[in-house]
C-alpha cells in the first residue's frame, strides 16, 4: 500500500559538554540576519532594474 509505519529506537544518546550561550546565539543570528538582509536588498534591486548584457559586444 502506501501507507507505512516506521520505529526509531536511539542506541545511545550522546550530550555535549558545553552549555547553551543565549548571548553568543543572538549574536549569531543577528549576523546572519544582517547578511541575509544586504544579499536580498542587492537582489531586490536587481529584480527590479531593467539590466542589458553587452559583455558579447565588448570583445
Amino acid at each position: 500500500g502506501n501507507a507505512g509505519v516506521f520505529v526509531v529506537k536511539a542506541d545511545s544518546v550522546n550530550v555535549t559538554a558545553t552549555n547553551y550561550d543565549e548571548t553568543s546565539e543572538i549574536m549569531q543570528l543577528n549576523m546572519r540576519r544582517a547578511y541575509s538582509l544586504s544579499y536580498m536588498t542587492i537582489e531586490m534591486l536587481q529584480e527590479g532594474a531593467e539590466i542589458e548584457d553587452n559583455i558579447a559586444n565588448f570583445y
